[in-house]
């Protein structure tokens, strides 16, 4: 009876290790980090396109891209291209960059 009990305690003690090592493996590649991490190319149109949704659902045109984030129609503000801006029109229901 000793050795099943001291080949249980075993394999009872290799368990988090095993599941340590697997969840090391996934996170071991920095690319991956930091793809995940990066923003997403700005598509106007796709944006163009959650504010309509917006305003679909809610009656009106969002008073601004912040008010999107808060409501959880955008993970978060999109960010310009470099040397470009990022406008929303309200009444025209329109982001542009300038």
């Amino acid at each position: 009876m000793k050795p099943l009990h001291l080949l249980l305690l075993l394999a009872i003690l290799s368990l988090p290790v095993s599941a340590c090592r697997r969840q090391r493996d996934k996170t071991d590649n920095p690319t991956d980090a930091a793809k995940a991490a990066a923003p997403e190319p700005l598509d106007l149109a796709k944006l163009n396109a959650k504010i309509r949704e917006y305003t679909e659902a809610f009656g009106k045109p969002p008073a601004s891209l912040q008010e999107m984030v808060d409501k959880k129609f955008l993970p978060r503000l999109p960010e310009p291209p470099a040397g470009r801006t990022l406008v929303y029109d309200a009444q025209k229901m329109q982001a542009q960059l300038q």
